[in-house]
């Protein structure tokens, strides 16, 4: 089968997330004027990158502004929030996590913590818990997604877990006080809970049948991470340790185009990320419509390199 029709499927409860594999070839050596050519045009790209950045930004703030006096009645963002890759990858790493430590009976530590704070300092916030993360891991699998609220509050998610308790609470209370030193009020802390493993299991995989009841039931964090795609574009929204993305790589289902949809082989082939639901014929999409150049037709802000 070629590369280019293997999917990955991520299961969220009972709800499924189909995305492409990752291309793991090895790059060939280049010659020195193909490499001049490469930086010539990496130079290139980058440009267009920060232009495409600051319109995304721009388009990003009309947005917020309109999704700022949203509440779990309104429909209006319905549809885009079941397309958007930001809530689909947060829920990816929160449901796998919780259901492999609840697996293995793993303690876990979990919390939401939030601040209110300028929307200049979104990007520098970020960038500091991501340096965090990647510093201090110590060996735990870890996902920290960062969501916008309503009136300029940000709200800070997160899990550890891992096979050794003690290594999994240190790791969890540090990060909550690294928080409360930058002033972040925490709205749940629970770091060394058994319940809190179930807690968090039955939060993240049960009662979810497809995309429609995830916003249902989680609209809240939807409507946080809705919005971070708009305020923070071209970031990865959920941050994740190498160590936690093989693991969660690794429970991934594998399927490729024509197991998926056989009267229309083509139609996956630049799928980008998307519902998609088990029946007894197989995986069946929700048929949104979410692909590499529709898609931006209808969400600004939330791109391609971005999450996973």
């Amino acid at each position: 089968m070629n590369d280019e029709n293997m999917k990955m499927i991520y299961p969220i409860g009972n709800a499924y997330v189909l995305r492409p594999a990752n291309n793991n070839k090895k790059r060939a050596t280049r010659t020195e004027e193909e490499q001049g050519e490469y930086l010539t045009n990496c130079r290139i790209h980058s440009t267009i990158s920060r232009k495409k950045r600051e319109r995304a930004i721009e388009s990003g703030k009309t947005f917020l502004k309109k999704t700022e006096n949203l509440t779990p009645e309104s429909e209006e963002y319905n549809l885009t929030m079941r397309q958007n890759r930001a809530i689909q990858t947060h829920f990816i790493y929160f449901s796998a996590l919780s259901r492999i430590a609840h697996e293995n009976n793993w303690r876990i530590g979990y919390g939401i913590f939030s601040k209110r704070i300028r929307h200049e300092d979104r990007q520098q916030i970020h960038k500091n818990i991501k340096n965090w993360i990647h510093r201090n891991e110590t060996g735990c699998y870890v996902a920290c997604s960062i969501g916008i609220f309503k009136r300029g509050y940000i709200h800070i998610y997160y899990l550890f877990t891992g096979e050794e308790d003690l290594l999994t609470n240190d790791t969890s209370m540090a990060f909550a006080r690294y928080l409360r030193k930058k002033n972040f009020k925490p709205l749940t802390n629970r770091p060394y809970e058994t319940e809190a493993t179930d807690w968090v299991y039955k939060h993240y995989n049960e009662n979810i049948e497809s995309s429609l009841d995830l916003i249902t039931n989680c609209w809240d964090e939807c409507y946080c991470m809705l919005r971070s795609s708009w305020a923070l574009p071209y970031k990865r929204h959920t941050i994740r340790t190498k160590k936690t993305k093989r693991l969660i790589e690794s429970s991934a289902i594998w399927s490729d185009t024509y197991s998926i949809h056989p009267e229309d082989r083509t139609r996956y082939f630049n799928t980008f990320s998307i519902f998609v639901n088990l029946s007894d014929d197989g995986f069946e999409s929700e048929d949104l419509h979410n692909n590499w150049t529709g898609r931006h037709e209808m969400l600004i802000g939330d791109n391609e390199e971005s999450d996973l």
